[in-house]
């Protein structure tokens, strides 16, 4: 009986770290672009608004070797958004400067990634609007 038990017990605690290993979710690459992209539309809007509403200059800049997308506003703030691993973004100047009113100069931000991923977001003018294809 009691190593009917034993085995009993054996068999639903392997089962259990068994079913663990296997549901672990694993992003695919698909859905990682999406939530990379989603993450720089987010911080592009974020820092026009910003720099609209607080009055101040913001400054996005790439670092390519940090892998780092990073939001200034003057000392008192600063955001970092790292960039996943196989992705690089191709922003002119590796600078985008926001002025107090919300107005950017005209540029293309390219997102490159793995197999020929390419993503553009044009920044134009008036008021910092967004096109992306």
């Amino acid at each position: 009986m009691l190593l009917e038990t034993i085995i009993c017990l054996l068999i639903i605690c392997t089962l259990i770290v068994l079913m663990k290993i296997v549901v672990q979710p694993t992003p695919s690459p698909k859905l990682q672009q999406e939530q990379f992209i989603t993450q720089v539309r987010t911080h592009l809007k974020w820092g026009i608004k910003t720099a609209f509403l607080s009055r101040k200059t913001v400054f996005i800049q790439y670092s390519r070797s940090q892998q780092l997308l990073i939001l200034k506003s003057g000392a008192t703030f600063r955001e970092q958004l790292k960039v996943p691993t196989g992705y690089y973004l191709e922003i002119p100047g590796n600078e985008l400067m926001i002025n107090q009113r919300g107005y950017v100069a005209p540029k293309t931000i390219i997102i490159r990634g793995p197999n020929g991923f390419k993503y553009d977001f044009r920044v134009q003018m008036a008021w910092g609007e967004i096109y992306e294809n």
